[in-house]
């Protein structure tokens, strides 16, 4: 898939892609949120709260990683004691 251009002044470019961070923060997607504000820091670095935001987003996504690394563990182990008995 093609990557889309934006279009309209660099403030209107920010406010785009500042709610799309947003929607992606509530889908839980946190990569996708981090890489839209990277992209207003990258070009505008004062913008609205890009910077505190990006921070949350750095976060969560680890908190995320986190979680998802001691699930697998978790499953891990269920496994292998699921093997022994």
């Amino acid at each position: 898939m093609p990557k889309e251009s934006l279009s309209g002044t660099l403030d209107e470019q920010c406010e785009f892609l500042y709610d799309l961070a947003l929607e992606k923060m509530n889908q839980g997607n946190y990569t996708g949120a981090a890489h839209a504000l990277k992209e207003i820091l990258k070009y505008k670095p004062g913008f609205r709260d890009a910077e505190e935001l990006y921070q949350e987003v750095k976060a969560r996504k680890s908190e995320q990683t986190f979680l998802l690394m001691m699930a697998f563990a978790g499953a891990a182990v269920f496994v292998a004691i699921g093997g022994v008995v």
